[in-house]
């Protein structure tokens, strides 16, 4: 991957992280495992079924 190309894709998950961060209550980022579930099912639910080859 070029240089360019991490660049981009850094910029992208940086966005996506955000947008999932913000839309994702309080209470289910209170502890690190409920965090982890939180965005797991974010990205499962807009993300991954997004991603193919």
């Amino acid at each position: 991957m070029t240089a360019e190309n991490q660049a981009q894709l850094q910029q992208n998950i940086d966005a996506i992280a955000d947008i999932l961060c913000r839309n994702t209550p309080a209470e289910q980022l209170a502890t690190l495992p409920d965090i982890e579930q939180a965005i797991r099912q974010q990205a499962q639910t807009w993300v991954w079924q997004r991603v193919t080859f």
